[in-house]
């Protein structure tokens, strides 16, 4: 996304893989899956050669910010999606460093 080129992302020099959008249906929160579906992201960088994973999330997704941050993602930044509602523009960005 054209608002990603603003963010200040800590290890611009290696290789990245990106998770946009990741969504667990409401029914099923809770369960671990958003935990499996980060753990498979993670091993499937590591076995492909990227140095880096960055995601971006919702600034009041406080569920998936702990989620992210558990597996040591560091937030690096903001970015404001204009196509998003009134209210919902901002996302946090995060980078983790394998």
């Amino acid at each position: 996304d054209k608002e990603w080129e603003e963010v200040k992302w800590k290890y611009s020099q290696f290789k990245n893989i990106n998770i946009h959008t990741l969504a667990v249906n409401t029914i099923q929160q809770g369960k671990g899956y958003g935990k499996k579906i980060i753990k498979c992201c993670l091993e499937y960088a590591n076995n492909n050669g990227y140095k880096v994973i960055r995601l971006d999330v919702f600034s009041e997704n406080n569920n998936a910010i702990r989620l992210y941050e558990g597996f040591g993602f560091e937030k690096v930044g903001e970015v404001k999606f204009d196509i998003k509602p009134k209210g919902k523009e901002t996302y946090y960005c995060y980078e983790k460093k394998l």
